[in-house]
């Protein structure tokens, strides 16, 4: 039988060799690599080099780490340490024109405020020529031989009128210790921290935050916080 081409052409049988030579060999070839210099072609999304939608690098994981704040508590439970304490601190939730929570010295003498370093309300004393402006919290918890730490951020434009205290009561004494705002009208952080006495009464300890007599304009207070240290 004749053989023929592609185009329906007799062929030789010498012709016919070659033409089997040549698919034999043309099958038998690899295929082409990347040329020299090429990038490498990208790995398809989902493959095991790189992380799939529910997966994190060591870099994400290490700092959705760091973000987590742990859950600790002494050893009884009662206490968790370095977690605020304190329900409504920032003073956003107000009834009868008193923030909740809180204790006024006087009605009207603490007004809820716009003037905020964070939320949407913040606490103002306004001043008295004749006796403080208060507003003070009572903390049920027993902290006797706790460190505790008290945080409050208060603005006021005069030196030392501002005044942030932790109170605690031994027998029937009242105790405290305290720290006044610098004034120059910004934001400051006032700072308690201090050990508990283990004689102190348990549920006695205050957070008081006062103007004092003669203060001349207002001043304000946010962020109150309190944390058990250790």
């Amino acid at each position: 039988m004749a053989v023929k081409n592609c185009f329906g052409h007799p062929v030789t049988a010498l012709g016919a060799i070659a033409l089997c030579c040549f698919l034999i060999l043309g099958c038998s070839q690899p295929a082409p690599g990347p040329k020299p210099g090429a990038e490498p072609a990208e790995k398809e999304e989902g493959s095991a080099s790189i992380p799939g939608p529910s997966e994190k690098t060591n870099e994400e994981a290490a700092i959705l780490v760091l973000e987590e704040e742990p859950v600790v508590v002494d050893a009884d439970g009662a206490l968790p340490l370095k977690k605020d304490l304190l329900s409504d601190g920032s003073f956003e939730v107000w009834s009868a024109n008193a923030p909740v929570g809180w204790k006024v010295s006087l009605a009207g003498s603490v007004i809820e405020s716009s003037k905020v370093l964070h939320g949407i309300a913040s606490a103002e004393l306004k001043p008295n020529p004749d006796t403080f402006t208060t507003v003070e919290m009572l903390c049920p918890q027993d902290f006797s031989g706790r460190r505790i730490r008290a945080l409050a951020k208060g603005l006021a434009s005069e030196a030392d009128k501002l005044v942030f205290s932790v109170l605690y009561r031994v027998g029937d004494e009242d105790k405290y210790s305290a720290r006044n705002h610098s004034g120059g009208g910004e934001w400051e952080t006032m700072r308690v921290e201090f050990i508990v006495p283990e004689d102190a009464k348990p549920g006695s300890v205050r957070l008081r935050i006062g103007l004092r007599p003669g203060s001349e304009s207002s001043a304000f207070v946010d962020d109150v916080k309190l944390f058990v240290i250790e």
